[in-house]
């Protein structure tokens, strides 16, 4: 899903490492999250999406009233996506 994202949000462009894998940083993870809002909270097809995030940035939606710390360890990080992406997977399935 989210190399799918990554094709049509151009935002959403993380780095890679030496090995070539995605590191994904703070913004990233934030933009993930603004455009599962659209998609899944607001229902916004991709391309609406898209649009919106182009016309009013990512920022544009708010803020979460909960903020969750910035994750330095990459173990408890990877664990973050994967409980958001069955959370996702759950979604589809419904």
């Amino acid at each position: 899903m989210l190399r799918y994202w990554e094709t049509e949000f151009p935002d959403l462009a993380p780095r890679k490492n030496r090995s070539g894998k995605r590191v994904y940083l703070k913004r990233d993870i934030e933009i993930v999250q603004r455009i599962k809002e659209l998609l899944y909270d607001q229902r916004f097809t991709i391309e609406g999406a898209r649009k919106y995030l182009k016309e009013n940035g990512v920022a544009a939606i708010e803020t979460p009233a909960v903020v969750e710390p910035v994750v330095t360890d990459q173990t408890v990080l990877l664990e973050m996506l994967r409980q958001g992406l069955l959370e996702l997977k759950q979604m589809i399935k419904s």
